[in-house]
């Protein structure tokens, strides 16, 4: 219980330290770094990078989501989840929510399993 506590006061004050300083342009701009070198990482199609990616997922409390992307890399090296992300945002979920609004049960058959 003692170390809960503990840990729920690192949180606490690591929350209050992040939100005094989250709209500083420093953290803003290090913040977009690390997301543009997540997304070439995650895009690279170099096998060191990939080898190293994939190494990562195994090591550290692999999520279920990690299995499903390490699963989905295996059968498809060309994978990667940013470009599956903008695909989901511009094209699935639009035409989903389309035919949903429609009431148009053969769209929605037809782009949807019961998985």
């Amino acid at each position: 219980d003692e170390h809960e506590h503990a840990a729920g006061e690192e949180d606490s004050i690591r929350a209050r330290l992040f939100s005094r300083f989250k709209g500083s342009a420093f953290i803003r701009g290090a913040m977009d770094a690390k997301e543009r070198i997540s997304d070439r990482v995650d895009e690279s199609s170099n096998p060191v990078i990939r080898f190293f990616r994939d190494l990562s997922d195994r090591l550290f409390a692999e999520t279920e989501m990690a299995q499903v992307i390490r699963e989905i890399r295996l059968t498809d090296r060309a994978f990667t989840v940013s470009e599956f992300t903008r695909e989901m945002e511009r094209e699935v979920i639009p035409r989903v929510l389309s035919a949903y609004l429609r009431a148009d049960d053969a769209a929605l058959r037809s782009g949807c399993t019961e998985d």
